[in-house]
């Protein structure tokens, strides 16, 4: 499947690309609503196919400034720009935004050389993609659910079949199975789809408010993160994202609030918890308000800033491995492609960057985020992180190292963890009084 971008700041005509190049073209879209938005995504993620863009958004002449990016930088991407100034084709391929949908979508498959066959059939589509993971979360559905097959093999003769009953329960070890299969997407009825983004969120939240046990309540904020990544990724933030992000927060400020054990807790997220990134955020969490608890000025409204900074810190990733880099040398070696370097070289930047369109987001939280590997510009690793960084970045930077050293090492114990980060901190008052914290007896692997 090829990936286009999207820049515009119109959510209806979002939607109506998004279905039809999804379906039609075999496109997943991306969109970004700015031309910084959208140059942040190219330098960090190389297999954009086709580039589609507004002429103007407000007065930003988005696509001459993408047309003289795209060369200085060698980009070959195809570019379409949807407007009726015929003056734009110096630039790339202008399209006239009236003209029918139909036709759009025809002229975007031709520059992902898509053939007219496969386009010969009705738009808009009858069904609208989901990732299949999305159902692993939820107990039913409220409409049935589909697959997607490619029916004779002839390009453009896939057919859909239902796999799953609206309002039944559905069979979790055949979405697994789905899911190991590496079928990405399974799909619903496109007038269904509102509905679905409802029902989807409400049972998300209802999830992780109401869960009974520790273990429960932890497999629902792990699956609400996962959700959270593609949503951000895909589509930027939007009410739902906040909804969910808003519950997941608060939910996750109670969960480890009322964790008394730390060995105990160790164990269980060990075993419970299947991704690195929730492991290493969760107990990120807990080390950080293990030490503002012990700090003088310590406060609640720290630890629910900490909170939300340890669960959008990272935000960018989608992959493990990723997020299990920790320095430049580490990337160095590491067999991984460009834009997997660029993404892990400016992480802290981009999320900071997403913290910053989150509305009522906590006051500073995105320079934590922008600093928590010790650069001022969010960019890279500083292996020695200066003396003037908030003490709540000191604290953050402290508690994610912990966790990072604890999972790399799972028998380690607390006091070879503290000498560790005796080394690699400056021995300067902020860093060395919220490391003393971590000799109190209560924090024991």
């Amino acid at each position: 499947m090829s990936n286009s971008l999207l820049i515009m700041n119109n959510s209806s005509m979002e939607n109506i690309f998004n279905i039809n190049m999804n379906v039609f073209v075999g496109s997943d879209v991306i969109v970004r609503r700015s031309y910084a938005e959208a140059i942040e995504l190219l330098k960090n993620i190389v297999n954009i196919n086709l580039i589609i863009t507004v002429d103007k958004i407000g007065d930003v002449e988005v696509a001459k400034a993408l047309h003289t990016w795209l060369g200085e930088n060698k980009v070959e991407t195809a570019l379409i720009i949807l407007t009726k100034d015929k003056g734009y084709e110096l630039y790339g391929t202008v399209i006239d935004p009236e003209l029918d949908i139909k036709d759009i979508i025809a002229i975007c498959a031709k520059l992902l050389g898509i053939s007219q066959k496969e386009m010969n059939r009705d738009i808009i589509s009858e069904f609208y993609a989901i990732p299949t993971f999305y159902f692993s979360l939820l107990e039913t559905c409220c409409c049935d659910i589909f697959r997607r097959s490619s029916g004779s093999g002839e390009p453009g003769d896939a057919v859909y079949f239902k796999v799953f009953d609206a309002n039944k329960k559905l069979d979790k070890n055949e979405i697994e199975k789905l899911m190991k299969s590496n079928m990405k997407s399974l799909y619903v009825l496109t007038g269904m789809r509102k509905k679905f983004v409802n029902y989807f969120t409400e049972k998300i939240i209802k999830k992780m408010k109401e869960a009974q046990t520790e273990d429960k309540k932890f497999q629902s904020l792990e699956g609400a993160r996962e959700v959270i990544a593609h949503q951000i990724q895909k589509y930027g933030i939007t009410e739902d994202t906040v909804k969910i992000a808003d519950t997941a927060v608060a939910e996750t400020f109670k969960a480890i609030s009322n964790i008394s054990d730390f060995k105990n807790f160790i164990k269980f997220i060990s075993t419970n918890a299947s991704s690195y990134i929730f492991k290493h955020s969760q107990i990120a969490t807990y080390i950080s308000y293990h030490i503002i608890d012990h700090m003088e000025w310590g406060t609640s409204e720290q630890k629910q800033k900490l909170t939300f900074v340890t669960f959008f810190h990272d935000i960018v990733f989608t992959d493990d491995k990723l997020a299990k880099i920790h320095g430049q040398e580490e990337l160095n070696h590491a067999d991984l492609d460009k834009s997997e370097k660029d993404l892990i070289l400016r992480h802290a930047v981009l999320a900071a960057e997403i913290t910053q369109k989150y509305p009522r987001y906590p006051m500073g939280a995105d320079i934590i985020i922008k600093q928590h590997h010790g650069t001022y510009n969010g960019i890279g690793f500083n292996q020695s992180p200066g003396t003037d960084l908030s003490p709540l970045t000191a604290v953050f930077m402290i508690a994610e190292e912990f966790s990072r050293i604890l999972l790399d090492n799972q028998s380690i114990t607390v006091e070879k963890i503290i000498e560790k980060l005796k080394v690699f901190f400056p021995k300067h008052h902020k860093f060395e009084t919220a490391i003393e914290t971590l000799k109190e007896k209560s924090l024991k692997i």
